[in-house]
């Protein structure tokens, strides 16, 4: 164990000299790479493709650099774990998003980089006021805590995206709602949001049983779908890739290789350590499941 962290401290540091290296244009360095984002709600296979990316040597792959946890950032890339903490990086990620993203994500990298993005997920960075502050979702918020507003910065993240139609958009989707919203009962129960994600690592063999709520699922269902199509909206002017977590899941190298042709990378077949969560089906999980499909049968 202890030899594993030695080895992992000093590739941190090997990539720390590196990034410095280029920072100071004593490597070579460029621009002319691909910048993306992977915009998502949760629990829809987007730590997932992260980790898919990041094992891309010509991707450089950010993670939720909005997350709500204000005091550090969450860079999830070889050589960054100093800069995560580093006060004056984060306060201008806190100030100034778009200066941030300028200064310390889309700038000049290595010269093999193609690809250079993060994930956001669409209730973070926001500087409006969206419809989902509204107390009808509360609920929402209750155990992971209501996104923090971004509307004191100096820029608004949201509208340098969408204005700079240069920057690529993965569009994380998931076909099956329910398995979704099972999912996210999971990694709320056992604290296990994933290897990789900000929630952290909980008992994942711990046993998860709940209740549905029909109306509130129902409601559920109808903001999610919202959600997402707001997003294609906002984004109709950009170079877009909409992907489904089930086709990710169920054909991982077509989708990845979809991915990598999209970005302009070379084909390569990418592995993960990123497994799905939930292993059983709604049916075990769900107390009330045969009354709750009866409540749907019939609706769209």
């Amino acid at each position: 164990m202890l030899s594993k962290k030695i080895s992992n401290r000093t590739i941190e540091y090997k990539h720390q000299l590196k990034n410095w290296l280029v920072d100071t244009n004593l490597l070579p360095n460029q621009q002319n790479y691909q910048k993306f984002v992977i915009v998502c709600g949760i629990r829809t296979g987007s730590t997932m493709l992260c980790s898919l990316l990041s094992k891309h040597s010509q991707t450089l792959m950010f993670f939720e650099l909005f997350h709500h946890h204000l005091e550090s950032i969450p860079f999830h890339a070889p050589g960054y774990r100093a800069k995560s903490q580093d006060k004056r990086i984060v306060d201008l990620r806190n100030s100034d998003p778009v200066e941030f993203l300028k200064t310390e994500i889309y700038k000049p990298h290595p010269q093999k980089i193609q690809a250079v993005g993060f994930k956001l997920i669409y209730t973070q960075g926001r500087t409006d006021n969206p419809w989902w502050n509204s107390s009808d979702f509360d609920r929402w918020w209750k155990d992971v805590g209501r996104p923090p507003s971004w509307s004191s910065t100096k820029s608004d993240l949201w509208s340098y995206l969408k204005e700079n139609t240069d920057i690529a958009i993965i569009h994380m989707r998931r076909k099956n709602l329910l398995q979704r919203i099972v999912s996210t009962f999971t990694a709320q129960a056992t604290g296990n949001w994933g290897v990789g994600a900000t929630g952290g690592l909980g008992d994942n063999k711990k046993e998860v049983k709940f209740d549905l709520n029909f109306d509130e699922c129902r409601q559920d269902f109808e903001a999610i779908r919202k959600m997402e199509d707001e997003a294609d909206e906002f984004f109709a002017n950009h170079k877009k890739l909409v992907i489904a977590y089930e086709d990710l899941i169920e054909n991982m190298t077509n989708t990845t290789n979809n991915i990598e042709e999209f970005l302009g990378l070379e084909i390569k077949k990418l592995n993960t350590e990123t497994k799905k969560q939930a292993t059983k089906l709604p049916s075990e999980m769900i107390t009330n499941y045969q009354q709750l499909k009866e409540q749907f049968s019939g609706t769209p």
